[in-house]
């Protein structure tokens, strides 16, 4: 619901207030027209919130004011910050009220990386609506987990206006200069039984609403790069402390909502309640840019810590560490005090204090058994899920992403499962976001029926991987055929992973895992005069892992490089290079640099006299990579079987017109 900001105005000059009843020494809105004293009409709101409605004796909704928040106040800075045109903390920086300790946060973040936090916090975090005006009037009505709930809603709105975090109730639009806009209220479940978390829903209407005006990837003109802590993380910080270590946690109270935003944009976060209008002045519930904000917020508290010589981890409101046994509880007592000191205030009874057993991110880490599980009843539950899904023929986008969002959180502790999830993420982002049926397609029921095989026999208890597992310095990979008993075939392909399982009569390969251009030149210098003797061909097949690297002259200096030293090595060999594949997992990304690569390494060897295979060209299809020839399960990184035992075919074909 949009409220004109010229309704206001109208009603403050000539028409009746039916409900509303104010007095003050300077003027008197009756229930029949706005008589001014001594003030312009803009300025008749020189008044604390008494705004509440008198048309019945008993308004539960106008008891819940406390007058404690200046409504005069916050309609004129909104109307400067407006006007110029700039958010508060560039222009024209008013402090805006929150218990947090700006200048305990400014003495500890000199050197911080994100300089204008502090600001933020004492000006206002603007909300990164950039769309425009909103045209949209129609009246949202409050979702059913609001109406259903109106005790809750009740204690919700008293508990907020208590904390100073809305203001409200209100009748009428005050902001003169601005449209105010209303969302409708939802709530939903807590973990906690009988517990609700109450939601402004500013993603509604779909079309038209304030979320679709945040962009998710920019904010403040800066790219957004929103990560959060996994259980990875989380085990490395148990693998740095080692063995027994103590495991502890402290949790914010709140946390959005101690969090102010920019005076400028509270025109955006406005919400009805039984014809009573409120205004949240901090972060919303249901707002884009909320968890981003948020996170920036406690990544500073993070940040505080490590000058202190601790680490810990923040998932938006959670603080997560792990230290040695006899430092555990100091390092607890020191964070308790850095958020007090911040002005951050804690649930106090969410903390956990250090011991080796502990519940994060939904994961239970146990630090003695060196294990993490999830609850018998959650694989259950996700069990149930999977065997619902295998009985389905067509689903929704919103039910994928329900079913996305079980699965990950067992692939947390089961990294095996990340496999069979890839697909159905890739599925994901193929479908239109839409309320439609889609057909469910068979590669997806095969990765749901492992996932029901494997679940019914999982306990929820896996193992941490606390080993440092050491990355060797090569991989070698031959194929040696049966005929010959070892012998040197007729031709040597040397190459990175991309060639490893190709497999031909007359040919060996040498596969090096993860090889840059750089590392096959250097693998022919250490072995010349060995392994490589006696053959009639080399085909070398690199450069797919520097495509990201590397710029095209680079990439023709490492060639150049590459091509000499093989014909100073192998002078009696016929020398072949390969061009790069075109790979479907980044082809969007890398496509045309493949293209301008393998045509400069084409000149390359015309200039060096050596041969060019065009191996690229066989997996295009319309200028796309051939799909059916990569491995699925890695998003199209490496070739599939098929992919695999055509390469080695078209290498096969070509050696046969050189040698």
């Amino acid at each position: 619901m949009l409220i004109d900001k010229g309704e206001f105005s109208k009603s403050m000059e000539v028409s009746k207030i039916d409900t509303c009843t104010v007095n003050n020494d300077n003027y008197r809105i009756s229930s029949k027209r706005v008589v001014n004293k001594s003030l312009p009409v803009q300025s008749a709101l020189n008044l604390k919130i008494d705004e509440f409605c008198h048309k019945h004796k008993k308004c539960l909704i106008c008891d819940l004011n406390v007058n404690s928040l200046d409504l005069q106040y916050f309609v004129d800075i909104q109307r400067e910050i407006k006007l110029s045109g700039l958010p508060n903390y560039q222009g024209c920086r008013i402090p805006v009220f929150s218990k947090l300790k700006i200048e305990f946060f400014r003495s500890m973040l000199v050197d911080y990386n994100d300089h204008i936090l502090c600001d933020l916090l004492e000006f206002g975090f603007p909300i990164g609506y950039t769309a425009g005006d909103i045209v949209d009037i129609k009246k949202p009505r409050n979702h059913s987990g609001a109406r259903d709930f109106p005790d809750f809603i009740l204690k919700y709105l008293k508990k907020e206006l208590e904390y100073k975090a809305v203001i409200g109730p209100l009748k009428v639009n005050p902001f003169i200069y601005s449209s105010l806009v209303l969302s409708p209220l939802n709530s939903v479940p807590k973990s906690t039984p009988g517990e609700r978390r109450v939601i402004l829903d500013l993603s509604f209407p779909s079309e038209n609403c304030i979320n679709a005006g945040i962009d998710k990837d920019i904010y403040l003109g800066e790219s957004v790069n929103l990560t959060y802590p996994s259980v990875d993380d989380f085990v490395n910080l148990i693998k740095l402390k080692g063995r027994n270590c103590g495991i502890f946690k402290r949790d914010l109270k709140r946390a959005y909502r101690q969090i102010p935003i920019d005076p400028g944009d509270i025109n955006f976060v406005g919400f009805h309640w039984k014809n009573h209008i409120f205004v949240d002045r901090v972060l919303s519930m249901g707002l884009r840019s909320s968890a981003h904000i948020c996170q920036r917020v406690t990544s500073s508290v993070v940040y505080m810590m490590k000058q202190s010589g601790y680490l810990l981890l923040n998932y938006l409101d959670d603080f997560a560490g792990a230290e040695k046994s006899e430092d555990a509880n100091v390092v607890f007592d020191l964070l308790g005090r850095l958020l007090d000191s911040c002005g951050l205030e804690e649930s106090v009874e969410k903390a956990s204090s250090p011991s080796t057993v502990m519940t994060f991110l939904g994961v239970k880490f146990d630090t003695s058994e060196l294990t993490i599980s999830v609850t018998t009843e959650r694989v259950e539950e996700i069990l149930l899920l999977v065997k619902t899904w295998l009985n389905l023929l067509v689903a929704t986008v919103k039910q994928l992403q329900s079913l996305l969002g079980k699965l990950h959180f067992v692939s947390n502790c089961v990294r095996p499962g990340r496999l069979f999830v890839s697909r159905l993420l890739t599925w994901l982002r193929s479908l239109p976001d839409d309320k439609c049926d889609h057909i469910i397609p068979l590669y997806i029921r095969k990765d749901l029926f492992w996932w029901y095989h494997f679940l019914k026999s999982y306990n929820g208890v896996s193992m941490m991987a606390l080993e440092d597992w050491s990355q060797p310095d090569e991989i070698l990979e031959t194929d040696a055929t049966l005929s010959g008993c070892g012998e040197p075939g007729t031709f040597l392909i040397v190459s990175d992973s991309i060639a490893k399982y190709v497999k031909l009569e007359n040919a060996d390969v040498y596969a090096f895992r993860g090889a840059s251009i750089g590392e096959i030149t250097y693998q022919l210098n250490k072995n010349k005069g060995s392994i490589y003797e006696g053959y009639k061909c080399l085909v070398i097949h690199c450069g797919t892992n520097d495509i990201h690297i590397l710029s095209i002259d680079q990439f023709k200096s490492a060639y150049c490089n590459l091509i000499s030293t093989a014909k100073l090595l192998f002078p009696s060999m016929v020398i072949a290079l390969s061009g790069i594949l075109p790979r479907p997992v980044d082809f969007e990304e890398t496509g045309q640099k493949i293209k301008d690569v393998n045509m400069a390494l084409l000149n390359l060897c015309l200039s060096y006299k050596v041969e060019f295979i065009h191996s690229y060209r066989y997996f295009l299809k319309c200028g796309k990579p051939k799909v059916e020839l990569f491995a699925y399960k890695d998003g199209g990184l490496h070739l599939n079987c098929e992919g695999t035992r055509q390469l080695g075919l078209y290498f096969k074909r070509r050696v046969a017109h050189l040698i």
